[in-house]
């Protein structure tokens, strides 16, 4: 999409993106408290870094800019919760991206976006 494409142009070792999930903010004209839960699992051959954050990477973070995740084990999964303020109504086609990054900022796994309609 024309919103998530810079991202990943910045950062060439991101190759993929999944949709955290979409949401509906009715027209209310204020901040709707939402919490969106994920379950991010290392699928790899070796343990994520000890510095491993999730990181807003594009569009509006809604109040969310980073979260620490710490180091996963290879097959080991973590529930992440975050707290976002939506937009209501936000503007058309509206999308917010993250990453996972190391404790150097270097991005890893897919590109992570999350839809507000």
């Amino acid at each position: 999409t024309k919103l998530c494409a810079p991202a990943l142009r910045a950062f060439p070792s991101v190759t993929a993106a999944q949709c955290l999930g979409r949401v509906e903010a009715m027209d209310g004209g204020c901040n709707l408290p939402a919490v969106v839960r994920v379950v991010v699992q290392n699928c790899g051959q070796e343990a994520w870094p000890a510095g491993t954050v999730l990181q807003h990477v594009a569009g509006n973070p809604y109040g969310f800019d980073s979260l620490f995740i710490g180091a996963l084990l290879p097959g080991q999964g973590a529930m992440l919760h975050m707290d976002v303020a939506l937009q209501a109504p936000p503007p058309e086609g509206c999308r917010s991206c993250w990453i996972l990054a190391d404790e150097h900022g270097e991005p890893f796994g897919p590109l992570l976006a999350l839809e507000v309609q």
